[in-house]
């Protein structure tokens, strides 16, 4: 059964050659007559909200607006903004027509539309842009209109700043106006759709096109393209290619990047690699750094450093060069080409040269390794070649000085890029960083940067394992001083912290899902995967135990409740056909998430995946079905990675076979799977409930010799072993022997009886695993406090209101303490 089903065979697109592609110009017939409304526009407003930033890698975008022609001076912008906020709330032009009149500042707008245009480029530039809105609709209850042109540059930046919302409500302004339904339109609802992760629309917007009589462009493909492969619908991307060619449009160059810049949603692809490169010769400099970096950033994610240092040949050579003795020390070039065994058969004919975006990625890889004099030593060359930072380079440097143990560094790095003045001196960072500032200034400068949500969500990151939920709020609360709303990774962070950390129960997180999402902020997919574990870990431990003393019955014999079991009844695009137990309305809390993500035609990601297999294996230990459900995620083209030969092992594990288990690993090593301390403490566990204590400690003595470093759960795995057979004294000196690998072993716990000794060391790993986590009412009650605190600060810093269709359910949660 392993061979037929280890041995993927993923579908992958059969493309042609790259080919010569050919621009459309775009013209527009401004008018004045009556707009048909969109029908997109009606039913998105309702959740357009922007997604998580990409971590480290930007595309090629639109053009961005030139600057004004006319500076509008600072209090006529003031009082414009002043006459905007009034007309918005009255929806009386007649006191704004009078403001104008008698305005020597104002009084152009009533007959120069370039000083119309001008003072809309300002106000998008200002820290309140949404207003720009209300300009264009002001200028042409005035008589006023603006061209489109002056639509597109307002999208354009609203687009710079993820206002995906504001983008749509652009467009729905253009048509209400009567400027004629185009293709710019079209595609910036395409952007709009593709952005907010609704591909059901973006399906649809060919239809769209067909209504109004507008000839799609390659761009909107490319769009569609990309939705498809983000949403891991290959089918649906084979259809669009193909929908692309019916309209004459050839596939070239920048399809191939667009499906390389995509497919790491789904994992590495040697076809689309090599398609890719094979492209980069057409595509222009920047575009070639993109999709190169799109796949070294594949690489990196799957541990595969060689194959991503291989890339960097790619590149102009001395551009490089630090990049790779950072990746290899010394003499890097000369252990680059040993270790390359196939290099690329020539260089590409004007190499370009990496971008923040490159150092970024491999700055990260250091942060993994925890070094950060290799991280400042990749910053230090790239500004000495003229590379600006981006905040995608400030984040990246805040996660390494917290992974390296430098609070201090990462906390004044963040200020370093707040507002300058008295609205934020440094003392409103003391809450989360009460001892001393570095002496030495820590400062990371950057062009024209303003506080970034990607920078608070590495201080958050970094703060919430040192002070968790107090910590958080006090972020939160430097976020609203700096003008940011927290987004989709903001909540994944607090979500994931009060799940594996807190060990918060699923009650507790839906009330977090129901009150800090919005209109503003989207539920998706992974804030309900986070809570279906919560339930998968309760069902785990009702059927499995947890501790040692469930080790010394090796074959699980307990039966959970019906109403307390996750079901799979329904369609697998529908979260992989997880169905929520009914046990304390988890089902029905669930449900407006699961239609929101339905509505949208969201796949189930490889995450999702992993925890259907997950619950097929150790919850059901049926191996035939998770071997079903591993199948139906390679025939979607999807790429396996650890977590799912993860899954798959622990099933066997669980029954105690050890041939299963090792051949599951060996099979992810053939797939090119790098195996980490997790899959071996699976196989040490197996071992475990077979018997052979001494098996498993050989098993941890391949893995060290394999250069990987032992953690506490693998050391908690081998002690456990032998106290499953009864040597109590064996396993006491595995724990004090093993130790040292985490830290010194303290003399003082020597005397200690086993369990508790095996109590102090879980007490050292940030996630504790195999430990009944059990609190008093009042440990919870004061839990339910510092949540309430947090809760409230996200409120008034996000200022939305909540959907309708939550507030009957929010309401049975509005007063419960229990979790």
């Amino acid at each position: 059964m392993l061979k037929t089903i280890f041995r993927p065979r993923r579908p992958h697109f059969k493309l042609l050659l790259p080919s010569s592609g050919c621009t459309v110009a775009v013209q527009r017939t401004p008018t004045r007559r009556e707009g048909r409304r969109l029908t997109y526009a009606t039913n998105a407003l309702a959740f357009a909200a922007p997604p998580p930033t990409q971590a480290h890698s930007t595309p090629p975008s639109l053009p961005q607006p030139g600057s004004p022609p006319e500076q509008f001076p600072p209090s006529a912008l003031r009082h414009l903004k002043s006459l905007l906020k009034s007309f918005k709330e009255t929806g009386q032009k007649s006191h704004a027509l009078q403001a104008y009149e008698v305005s020597v500042n104002l009084a152009p707008l009533l007959s120069d539309r370039a000083y119309s245009h001008s003072a809309t480029l300002q106000i998008l530039s200002s820290d309140t842009p949404q207003i720009a809105i209300d300009h264009l609709r002001l200028s042409y209850e005035l008589g006023v209109p603006l061209k489109f042109a002056t639509f597109d540059c307002v999208c354009q930046k609203l687009a710079s700043i993820d206002r995906w919302d504001l983008v749509l409500a652009t467009v729905q302004e253009a048509t209400d106006q009567g400027i004629p339904v185009n293709k710019v339109m079209l595609n910036w609802i395409a952007k709009v759709s593709l952005e907010t992760k609704d591909y059901a629309q973006l399906q649809a917007i060919l239809q769209e096109f067909s209504d109004h009589g507008v000839r799609p462009t390659r761009w909107t493909f490319h769009l569609m393209l990309t939705g498809a492969i983000r949403n891991r619908d290959l089918v649906r991307a084979e259809q669009v290619l193909q929908e692309m060619k019916n309209h004459g449009i050839p596939i070239d160059a920048k399809t191939h990047a667009r499906i390389a810049e995509a497919y790491k949603n789904i994992g590495v692809d040697d076809t689309v690699e090599e398609h890719a490169v094979a492209a980069l010769p057409e595509l222009s400099p920047g575009l070639q750094v993109h999709v190169l970096n799109c796949l070294m950033r594949g690489h990196m994610d799957n541990k595969h450093v060689d194959r991503a240092v291989r890339l960097l040949s790619l590149f102009e050579p001395k551009s490089v060069e630090i990049i790779i003795e950072v990746m290899f020390g010394a003499g890097g070039v000369h252990r680059m080409a040993d270790t390359t065994t196939q290099p690329y058969p020539q260089p590409l004919p004007n190499p370009p040269s990496p971008n923040a975006s490159t150092f970024a990625i491999f700055m990260h890889h250091c942060s993994h390794q925890r070094n950060l004099s290799r991280a400042l030593q990749l910053l230090q060359c790239m500004i000495s070649q003229g590379v600006a930072p981006t905040d995608h380079t400030v984040k990246t440097l805040v996660q390494t000085c917290f992974s390296c143990g430098r609070t201090d560094l990462a906390v004044q790095l963040v200020a370093g890029t707040c507002k300058s003045g008295e609205a934020n001196p440094r003392i409103h960072f003391d809450p989360i960083h009460p001892g001393r500032w570095p002496k030495q200034d820590f400062q990371v400068h950057v062009p024209g940067m303003s506080p970034s949500i990607l920078v608070f969500n590495a201080l958050l990151q970094g703060i919430l394992p040192r002070q968790g939920v107090n910590g958080a709020t006090h972020v939160i609360k430097l976020m609203g001083m700096n003008g940011i709303k927290p987004n989709e990774r903001t909540l994944d962070l607090i979500l994931c912290h009060l799940h594996f950390v807190d060990r918060a129960g699923p009650r507790t997180l839906f009330r977090q899902l129901y009150t800090l999402a919005g209109p503003d902020l989207q539920p998706t997919e992974k804030h309900l995967r986070i809570i279906a574990r919560s339930i998968q870990r309760q069902e785990e431990y009702l059927l499995h135990g947890r501790g040692w003393d469930s080790l010394k019955s090796f074959v699980a014999n307990r039966k959970v409740p019906e109403h307390r079991r996750t079901g799979t009844s329904g369609p697998f695009n529908r979260f992989a056909g997880l169905t929520l137990p009914i046990f304390r309305d988890y089902q029905k809390l669930a449900e407006p998430f699961l239609q929101h993500l339905e509505s949208r035609d969201v796949k189930p990601d490889p995450e999702t995946i992993a925890l259907r297999i997950r619950h097929e294996a150790v919850i059901k230990m049926d191996m035939e079905a998770a071997a079903e459900v591993f199948q139906i995620m390679l025939a979607r083209g999807i790429t396996p990675n650890a977590y799912h030969y993860a899954a798959l092992m622990e099933g066997y594990a669980l029954q105690g076979d050890t041939d299963g288990a090792e051949k599951v690993l060996k099979t992810a090593r053939s797939e090119s799977v790098v195996p980490n301390v997790a899959l071996y403490t699976i196989i040490i566990t197996a071992y475990c409930r077979r018997g052979q204590p001494y098996k498993a400690l050989q098993v941890f003595g391949k893995m060290v010799d394999e250069g990987i470093q032992p953690d506490v759960p693998s050391i908690d795995a081998v002690a456990s072993a032998f106290y499953a057979v009864g040597h109590n004294r064996m396993a006491k000196k595995v724990l004090i022997s093993l130790w040292p690998y985490i830290q010194p072993f303290p003399s003082r716990l020597r005397s200690l009886p086993v369990l508790e000794l095996a109590w102090h060391l879980r007490s050292q790993h940030h996630r504790p695993r195999n430990t009944a986590v059990r609190t008093s009412n009042e440990e919870r009650h004061g839990m339910h406090l510092k949540l309430v605190e947090l809760m409230k600060e996200w409120q008034q810093v996000a200022r939305t209101s909540e959907p309708v269709c939550w507030s009957e359910v929010k309401e049975e949660l509005a007063n419960e303490y229990t979790s």
